[in-house]
């Protein structure tokens, strides 16, 4: 049994236009005290091809020392668009949100 549930994650204001910030609603339950904060993490895939395009928009450390149900909001900043290679800032790309202990 995993120590921390993902309940959900809503994506807000979706769809947005690619230079407008992103919102996430996370709802998560703490099953068993952690010594240590949990990380959430936000990655905008660049380039399919090369990792070297990936952004990291914002990253957050929350407490889990207490058992429970807890929510917020994690609001970032967009990608730079000029760190984009030209033939990808149209169509399809990846949002990666990532929840971690312990790297």
């Amino acid at each position: 049994m995993a120590a921390v549930d993902i309940y959900n994650v809503h994506v807000l204001d979706n769809p947005a236009p690619l230079t407008h910030p992103l919102s996430f609603e996370i709802t998560y339950e703490v099953r068993e005290p952690l010594l240590e904060d949990i990380e959430w993490k936000v990655v905008y895939v660049g380039c399919a091809e090369d990792e070297k395009y990936d952004q990291e928009l914002d990253s957050v450390l929350l407490p889990a020392d207490t058992p429970g149900r807890f929510g917020f909001v994690l609001n970032v900043d967009p990608p730079d668009v000029s760190k984009l290679p030209v033939d990808d800032i149209i169509g399809v790309t990846v949002v990666l949100l990532s929840c971690s202990y312990k790297e």
